[in-house]
């Protein structure tokens, strides 16, 4: 999807040397601090005063500014230097109850809009913002870019205004704007009560995981394969466009657990059908993407059984700190 689009535009290749990125020190924004970082691209990383994920980034790394901003005061964030991307990740509210509370989406939005504000002072050439699959709402069809959007949830709801006002002022102020819709992510540095976590978790302790019956069909990308992905699209994406960002592939649920299972332990039991579904369960989250992979130019993606045996290790050294 494209909005406010230019006619016959010229190959996009911008040049990244030093970028912003909000929400940095969660799952997305650490892993993406890392790959630029390793590319030899520097870092501000925004993060939230007292933040207890802190510990996710590289302090002391070589090109590496932590900074620190609520996400209701990046109006008044300071940066002495200028960066080519602005990649805005931090989005309060994001899971449970939350979604549904119109004045803390609706404050997201606002946020957004400060964001979009701060990139262009600060000299960016693109702002990469980071929207959700929420914005299609409810599906029963693989997603695609001409998927029409009909949010649920005033999660989804704002983060589709997000995209539509973010884009608008992003052009008044010359800076290019490329929003994503994002499918679901696993990795190092993710929060502990996504399915996946809860799931490494249980099987880490030698605990039974109860869950549905796992029909659900489920498309999981790595995280390092969604940082590299947003790389792409600083580079490549154009103003006013939507991308995709998923694996493109498409596998039961249960499958994914029984995987998750394996990387630990094949001898754990699982407690399939020991948990209703939702009133609301999506049945399929699946997506297409042709789009991306011909902008980024990827189209490798990591095996979750290779991904989930990474993200196992981490996991189980991080409980392992917990209780030396």
């Amino acid at each position: 999807m494209r909005l406010f689009g230019r006619k016959k535009e010229a190959p996009v290749h911008r040049e990244i040397r030093s970028v912003m990125i909000t929400g940095a020190s969660g799952m997305l924004g650490a892993t993406l601090t890392r790959l630029l970082l390793s590319k030899g691209i520097k870092v501000a990383a925004v993060v939230r005063p007292g933040s207890g994920k802190r510990e996710n980034l590289p302090e002391g790394a070589e090109g590496l500014t932590i900074l620190e901003a609520d996400l209701s005061d990046l109006k008044k964030l300071k940066f002495d230097g200028k960066i080519d991307a602005f990649f805005h990740f931090a989005w309060a509210g994001a899971f449970g109850e939350a979604r549904n509370d119109t004045a803390l989406q609706e404050a997201n939005v606002d946020a957004a809009l400060s964001a979009v504000k701060k990139a262009a002072s600060f000299g960016a050439k693109v702002f990469v913002g980071s929207g959700s699959q929420a914005e299609f709402g409810l599906s029963d069809a693989r997603l695609n870019d001409k998927t029409a959007c009909h949010p649920v949830t005033e999660y989804g709801r704002c983060k589709a205004k997000a995209y539509v006002l973010g884009a608008a002022l992003a052009g008044t102020l010359k800076m290019d704007f490329v929003w994503t819709r994002i499918l679901s992510l696993y990795g190092p540095y993710d929060n502990p009560y996504t399915l996946v976590s809860s799931a490494v978790d249980a099987f880490l302790r030698g605990e039974r995981f109860a869950c549905t019956p796992g029909e659900q069909i489920w498309d999981y990308l790595y995280s390092e394969d969604a940082a590299a992905i947003f790389y792409g699209l600083a580079k490549f994406g154009r103003h006013g466009e939507s991308y995709l960002v998923g694996n493109g592939g498409e596998r039961p649920l249960k499958e994914y657990i029984t995987d998750i299972r394996d990387a630990v332990d094949p001898a754990l039991p699982i407690g399939f059908g020991e948990r209703p579904y939702n009133a609301d369960q999506v049945m399929r989250l699946t997506c297409d993407m042709t789009k991306t992979n011909a902008v980024t130019g990827m189209t490798e993606r990591t095996p979750f059984r290779e991904g989930i045996q990474k993200t196992v290790a981490w996991r189980k050294e991080k409980m392992e700190k917990q209780y030396e």
